[in-house]
């Protein structure tokens, strides 16, 4: 129960699910997003710069020589996609080349990224580089090119998101930007935890830094 106020506090991983108790949470509950920035000024959110790590990774494929760039993301009602997306093709947009190869999932499943590369590569123009919102999709997505006969990277760089373990274990390792989701937790609990004992407090915002994993697949 949330407006009988059995709940002191929540910590989220994303602004849709709670969208229908937004005016509650706003006015009772302390509340805390992880993983992307709130839009909304009640709220206090610890993450990366979503936008500016995509914009460092498209800028970082075009120096190499990369022109035909696809974004698999996920739904931009997500503040996080659409920051992703935003960077991806702001860097485009800088490079004059039009950011034309985005597909969209519902979910972070390995399937889901192997099906997002077969429909990106169905199309007249083959991609020469791939950047997926999660290791998990860039995962599935290198599965599905090995399996089409895609040499990775020679033919097509892949490079993923959060730095989770299985991305040093793949042959070759995947490229990928590392999130501290550790840090990103523990100060998202330290936050809630001041609210519920300070409700006078303001929100923050807490941005941390993010770093690019450069390791076989571009």
């Amino acid at each position: 129960m949330i407006s009988g106020k059995l709940i002191e506090g929540i910590i989220s991983i994303d602004e849709i699910s709670l969208t229908p108790n937004l005016d509650i949470l706003s006015n009772s509950i302390p509340w805390v997003l992880c993983g992307e920035k709130s839009e909304h000024e009640h709220f206090s959110s610890v993450c990366i710069d979503d936008e500016e790590a995509t914009y460092f990774i498209v800028k970082k494929l075009i120096e190499t020589g990369k022109k035909k760039i696809a974004l698999i993301n996920h739904d931009t009602k997500l503040s996080y996609a659409k920051k992703r997306q935003l960077g991806f093709e702001r860097a485009l947009s800088e490079g004059n080349i039009n950011p034309n190869n985005i597909v969209y999932v519902k979910a972070h499943s390995f399937h889901d990224g192997a099906e997002a590369l077969a429909e990106i590569c169905s199309k007249p123009s083959m991609p020469d580089a791939i950047i997926a919102a999660s290791d998990i999709l860039a995962v599935g997505a290198m599965h599905q090119a090995k399996k089409m006969g895609i040499n990775i990277p020679e033919e097509l760089s892949i490079i993923g998101f959060d730095n989770i373990p299985i991305a040093k274990m793949l042959s070759p390792q995947l490229s990928t930007i590392h999130q501290p989701t550790e840090k990103i937790g523990e100060i998202a609990l330290k936050i809630l935890d001041d609210k519920i004992n300070f409700p006078e407090k303001p929100s923050q915002a807490v941005i941390l830094e993010w770093q690019f994993m450069e390791r076989g697949t571009n």
